[in-house]
């Protein structure tokens, strides 16, 4: 996440947060604040407070972003190598990362 976020200024990027209440005291969630293009977020099932602390933080930064939620999803329910991989929430999730870069990366 460190590494999408740090060249974020310069391209869109498809973050797949599937964990997001880990990472909202990490400093690499912070360098939203920089971040000036598109942003995809694919989130699985957090804490109440997580989905409106980072709604937040993106609208405070500015950033353009897409936030989809998948109920009962674990962290790392995008990869199919994973124990936790579920097949609809993650093809659902990829397909809108592909859009946005489709959409921003020409």
């Amino acid at each position: 996440m460190r590494l999408a976020l740090t060249f974020a200024s310069r391209r869109s990027n498809g973050l797949g947060l599937d964990n997001a209440a880990a990472h909202l005291e990490d400093p690499g969630l912070r360098l939203l604040q920089i971040v000036r293009n598109a942003v995809r977020l694919g989130v699985a099932t957090v804490p109440a407070n997580v989905i409106p602390t980072l709604k937040s933080a993106l609208d405070k930064a500015g950033t353009r972003y897409g936030l989809d939620v998948f109920p009962n999803s674990r962290h790392g329910f995008q990869f199919p190598e994973r124990d936790v991989y579920e097949t609809h929430a993650a093809e659902e999730s990829w397909s809108k990362v592909v859009a946005m870069w489709d959409r921003n990366l020409k």
